[in-house]
């Protein structure tokens, strides 16, 4: 979700509303829900940055890398009113893009993608992501 307006001057239109952290404990809750009603689920395609981040500060899956604390969102954002999501460091998402991990205590794999809204890719899109796609690919390939 975009917001629009304007704070102090600062026009806020296109940036990501930040999902306060207890709407993203219930969304957890959520999803952990329907997985446990629904065990046939094999996969968990989470498609944005600000939803894979917080799935993983709150413990859904791990990375092993420098996901979580590059994408953790800066204090202007934060602070902003309306508050937005802004992460300390530009296209985070391309670290987990096309992995595969586990959920923890669970049997489902997770793998980040592009939200549709993303397509058709650029030319710089296709060099940052295409190697992720090919990874997703080759997986179920196999």
């Amino acid at each position: 979700m975009k917001l629009r307006g304007k704070l102090g001057g600062l026009t806020l239109k296109g940036k990501t509303v930040l999902i306060p952290r207890k709407k993203a404990e219930e969304g957890l809750a959520n999803i952990h829900n329907i997985l446990s009603t629904n065990p046939t689920i094999e996969f968990v395609f989470p498609m944005s940055l600000q939803v894979n981040y917080w799935l993983q500060k709150l413990g859904f899956y791990n990375s092993q890398n420098d996901f979580l604390v590059l994408t953790e969102p800066k204090e202007i954002g934060l602070k902003s009113d309306p508050p937005y999501f802004l992460p300390k460091r530009n296209r985070t998402f391309v670290l987990i893009c096309g992995n595969v991990y586990n959920v923890i205590d669970g049997n489902q794999k997770v793998i980040p993608i592009l939200h549709t809204k993303q397509y058709s890719l650029s030319k710089n899109s296709k060099s940052a992501y295409g190697p992720a796609y090919d990874r997703i690919r080759s997986y179920f390939s196999s």
